[in-house]
């Protein structure tokens, strides 16, 4: 393989470690919960931000290859997607009260 395409598989085996670190980490947080249901939405959130999420992943493998960054932005992504849960689970709960469930 010609160094060229050594640089472009690194980097995209870079890319692809940080994206099953974040698929690995929601599974943890979620099995971390200890309750049959999960109540917030890391796929949504993360599709939701989708080209910051590549960018700071793009930021993450460069340089020094040092991942804070990274972590803090998935872990501000965790606290907006438990945000927005609450938000879905009060319009239900209003909507319950509403219509006298």
């Amino acid at each position: 393989m010609s160094r060229k395409y050594e640089k472009y598989a690194s980097a995209a085996a870079s890319t692809a470690n940080l994206c099953l670190a974040a698929a690995h980490l929601a599974a943890m947080i979620a099995r971390d919960g200890g309750q049959a249901a999960r109540l917030y939405c890391m796929s949504r959130q993360l599709q939701e931000n989708q080209s910051a999420y590549y960018d700071v992943l793009n930021a993450a493998q460069t340089g020094n290859l040092d991942i804070t960054v990274w972590i803090v932005w998935f872990v501000t992504q965790f606290g907006a997607a438990c945000q927005q849960s609450v938000l879905h689970i009060d319009k239900a709960l209003e909507k319950a009260r509403f219509w006298g469930a």
